[in-house]
């Protein structure tokens, strides 16, 4: 307890008090207090908000890998250079509405909205040459000697550096990324998954199945088959990274990058486990950040709505700008990929 202090110390200082009573001023710390972390926890949300606002985003580009590009490289531990491709001023870099489809003639709702029957169209760009992918390449090499890198395709790598150039942020950044996800390769042991001997989920659960438009691989995911009283969080979580892994490695060529339907049918309160929506989400703004493009949500209800609602301003922009959420998916799926590939029990109730 404290109490100002005697005249000749009328600045503030403050003393502790023979009586232990609190003084009418002191009375007033724990809101000065509470209003000063409020104002500072506002400041890193805007913080936050601002850098995300330049933040990556999912850009569907295709390169053909060029031959024993891993073998010339700089020196491992060269100082970290200058990007050679120019860079435009931050200024001048426009925030797309969405990083990967771009929707002729009409904006896409991001909540129960539908897709033009035009179709989409791919954004792309070039500006990334063999030298800057094979100094990334030793930089990766250099921190993870032990790590199998085989994840950090010459396509993917060159699909992450030409962001450089999209958005302004320095190649410094975007290795420091790559840096993270080996990382996290490495302690989850991610490489070895599909050797292991693992008890997964039903195959109509989550699958792969057809192709979208840019020639994407297309990962459905079903929740509402799930049986909720028996919910397994590990064995669901081990079965949707190693059938992540399964669609990464059987990519075709120059391809790096999957779209992801999820059939909302029949979900309800129950589904929606703290713990695990976390961990789901962390996959999604992590370790996949650079390989998830549109991801397709429906049918809305009012439980996925609020729960979006309240996760969405949580979430990167570079994910949260590729998620359509539509009380008519099948409308929206009918625009990302060739109808004949649709599922056929694709967003119907389960029985």
């Amino acid at each position: 307890l404290f109490e100002p202090s005697p005249p000749w110390h009328s600045e503030g200082v403050m003393r502790i008090p023979d009586s232990g009573r609190l003084s009418g001023r002191c009375e007033l710390l724990p809101l000065v207090l509470a209003v000063g972390a409020c104002a500072f926890i506002f400041a890193l949300g805007v913080s936050a908000a601002h850098r995300q606002w330049r933040e990556d985003h999912a850009a569907a580009a295709l390169y053909a890998a060029p031959p024993a590009w891993v073998a010339a490289g700089p020196s491992v531990g060269a100082p970290l250079r200058p990007f050679r491709a120019q860079v435009p001023p931050p200024h001048r870099i426009p925030r797309p509405a969405g990083p990967l489809w771009v929707v002729q003639d009409k904006a896409v709702a991001q909540v129960d909205g539908t897709v033009p029957a035009e179709g989409l169209r791919a954004t792309a760009s070039t500006a990334v040459d063999d030298e800057d992918v094979a100094f990334v390449m030793a930089q990766l090499r250099e921190e993870f000697p032990s790590q199998p890198l085989e994840y950090f395709s010459y396509p993917f790598v060159c699909s992450i550096l030409e962001l450089v150039v999209q958005h302004g942020q320095p190649v410094e950044y975007y290795l420091g990324r790559m840096k993270e996800i080996a990382k996290w390769r490495q302690e989850e042991q991610v490489d070895t998954i599909l050797h292991r001997s693992l008890n997964r989920l039903p195959s109509d659960v989550i699958f792969w199945q057809g192709r979208d438009h840019l020639g994407q691989p297309v990962l459905f995911v079903r929740p509402g088959l799930l049986d909720m009283t028996a919910f397994d969080e590990d064995r669901t979580y081990l079965t949707v990274l190693s059938r992540v892994e399964e669609g990464i490695r059987a990519m075709a060529p120059g391809v790096v990058r999957f779209s992801v339907v999820i059939d909302t049918s029949g979900v309800g309160p129950s589904y929606f486990l703290p713990t695990f929506i976390q961990k789901l989400f962390y996959l999604a703004v992590v370790p996949y950040r650079y390989r998830l493009g549109t991801v397709v949500v429906g049918p809305t209800n009012p439980v996925v709505s609020a729960v979006w609602k309240f996760a969405s301003p949580l979430i990167p922009s570079n994910f949260r700008d590729n998620v359509i959420l539509s009380k008519a998916p099948l409308d929206v799926l009918r625009a990302v990929m060739p109808p004949e590939d649709i599922p056929k029990s694709i967003f119907r109730i389960p029985k």
